[in-house]
This record gives C-alpha cells, sequence and structure tokens, in this order.
C-alpha cells in the first residue's frame, strides 16, 4: 500500500502510483478524494501505464433524493462498466445453479446461456474516489450469475427474453437510443446494455440469432463490420436491486414490482 499526501499535485503522483503498481504486477485500486482528482489520475495512469494495465474510473454513485428512476443513466452506465470489467477478469467460485437456469430459450439444443466465460487476462487498476468505494457493491458471483450472454446461432425465446430484460432493468421503447433500452421490431431486437458504449441489433430469421451487430444510437444505422459472434448483458444492479423488484414496464428504474 502506498500513500500519497492530500496535497500532492496528480501529476507528481501518478507517476509514483504507476510505479508502485507495476512493481506489484497485479490488480490495483487507487482511492482518490474527489471524482475531480479521480478523473487526472485516471488520465495520467493511462499515459504511464500503456500497455501493462486497463485504467478505469468508478464513478459515485448518483443518488436522487426524489425519486429511484431520477439517476443517470451514464452514470449507471460507467459504474457497470467497471463491473462488468471486474468480473471478466476474477477468478469464479462456485457457481450458483439456482441463478442461472433457463430464463431465456427453450430448454433445447440452443438456449441463450448466462455468461460463462473464463476471466479474461490483463491487470486492471481501477480508480475512485472515496465516496464510490464505500458504495456496497452486489457480489463478483451474483453479478457474474445475472450477465446473460447472446450468441450467433442460438434459438431466442422472445417472451422470456423480454421478461429477463424487464427484471434486469431494461425499458422497452421504440427505439434504443441509451443504455438501459431495448426495442422489438418484427425480427429485429435492438438492446443498448448497461456496461456497452454501444447498442446491438439482433436479426432473427424466425428465432434464430442469425446476426448481431453494433449500430449507432443517433442514426439508428448499423455500423460497419461483420457480424458479431456475442454480446453480453449487464442488468442493472449493485446490490441485488433486480431481485427485490425496484423496476417497472412503463417507470424503467421507478417503483417496484408487485411481488
Amino acid at each position: 500500500m502506498i500513500k500519497i499526501n492530500s496535497g500532492t499535485p496528480s501529476s507528481l503522483a501518478s507517476p509514483i502510483i504507476a510505479a508502485e503498481i507495476n512493481a506489484t504486477s497485479g490488480h490495483a485500486l487507487v482511492v482518490v478524494p474527489t471524482e475531480a482528482v479521480c478523473s487526472e489520475i485516471a488520465l495520467n495512469l493511462r499515459f504511464f501505464l500503456v500497455g501493462s494495465a486497463e485504467v478505469i474510473e468508478l464513478d459515485e454513485e448518483d443518488f436522487s433524493f426524489v425519486r429511484f428512476d431520477a439517476t443517470s443513466h451514464e452514470s449507471v452506465a460507467k459504474r457497470l462498466r467497471v463491473l462488468t470489467a471486474l468480473v471478466g477478469r476474477l477468478p469464479r467460485s462456485a457457481r450458483n445453479d439456482s441463478s442461472s437456469t433457463a430464463l431465456v430459450g427453450d430448454g433445447g439444443d440452443h438456449p441463450v446461456s448466462f455468461a460463462d466465460t473464463p476471466p479474461r487476462e490483463g491487470n486492471i487498476v481501477v480508480v475512485a474516489p472515496l465516496s464510490a468505494v464505500l458504495t456496497e457493491l452486489d457480489s463478483p458471483d451474483h453479478f457474474r450469475n445475472s450477465i446473460l450472454k447472446i450468441s450467433l446461432g442460438e434459438h431466442l425465446d422472445l417472451e422470456k427474453l423480454k421478461g429477463l430484460l424487464f427484471a434486469s432493468g431494461y425499458v422497452r421503447t421504440p427505439y434504443a437510443e441509451v443504455p438501459g433500452e431495448y426495442a422489438m421490431r418484427g425480427g429485429i431486437i435492438d438492446i443498448f446494455p448497461y456496461q456497452s458504449e454501444v447498442p446491438f441489433r439482433i436479426e432473427l430469421f424466425d428465432d434464430l440469432v442469425e446476426s448481431i451487430q453494433c449500430y449507432s444510437p443517433l442514426t439508428q444505422t448499423r455500423l460497419p463490420g461483420p457480424s458479431l459472434e456475442e454480446f453480453m448483458i449487464a442488468p442493472y444492479i449493485e446490490n441485488g436491486q433486480h431481485e427485490k423488484g425496484q423496476y417497472n414496464e412503463s417507470g424503467g428504474l421507478g417503483g417496484r414490482m408487485s411481488p
């Protein structure tokens, strides 16, 4: 552990922190006093640690004093990108089979499955303000078991997919333009995962996933490139909120589902 005086400029603190991280050669958590300092330190560390670690910022949770659904979509998306990156690099402990049952899929040879991928390689450095570190997060296994993976060539049960998206805090809209929205039009399903910077478009042949491509949320047109093999959908969950039913289909993140 390295301690740097609070008055030390970020330009001087960053190379010291980077040297310590390189010396330990592992994941690291850098705690700073404010979000402004967090952004400065993260920017500097990306320069000093280029090629050796991925540097990501954990934002403060944007609490609303009025309604839960007033929470900033961008703040939620940033935090979930961090959690998704972290669980992708952590070893998986005992599998929770109850949370990985076939919520989507027909139970046949091609169900949609929850993400069960091995940890990715590479170290991760999380830079976070103190307030963000003090916020309780969901357990890595629980969060990982709640991530849905949709793959090319799989068969989708659309009703179960809608139910899972609803339970995971996603709102159905005519067009998926911001994280947490999805749209269904005939054989096309658009989903903007909370943890993603771009939305994904699924094209179906009957119930078969025929193609997966990214598209522009502004123009709603597909981005150039070949069809993707798969993509992940992270739920709006940090403390198990989706299990407590803090979502409704019309109000999105506000209200509660009836028991």
